[in-house]
């Protein structure tokens, strides 16, 4: 498969934006509701996933709970997600992480 056949896969257009962004990785959602919380940064949004970078791998078919963090650290997203695919960044110590929430609609806030 060509480059930009590959890249027009996508179910729609993706916005770059690095913003910070929150995540709990869910293992069980009958589980307690405290979850372990981790910091990362947004590459890019749609509205149907987002990509973001993190020190740490995550495997595909991972749930996890999500909050794209807006002005005055006020949630402009925030929903659960599904891991679609993960990679390290070449030269770096971060992974980049996609992330489907097309079947699990974002809340968007309006401020």
């Amino acid at each position: 498969m060509q480059r930009a056949e590959r890249d027009n896969r996508r179910r729609s257009i993706r916005r770059l934006l690095s913003t910070p962004f929150r995540f709990s990785e869910i293992s069980d959602l009958e589980k307690s509701s405290t979850y372990l919380e981790e910091k990362a940064k947004t590459v890019d949004l749609s509205s149907h996933g987002l990509c973001f970078s993190c020190d740490r791998l995550l495997q595909p078919d991972t749930m996890i709970y999500y909050a794209v963090e807006g002005e005055n650290k006020r949630d402009l997203a925030h929903g659960l997600g599904r891991v679609i695919w993960s990679k390290q960044v070449e030269n770096q110590p971060l992974f980049h992480i996609g992330v489907d929430f097309s079947s699990h609609s974002p809340q968007l806030d309006h401020h």
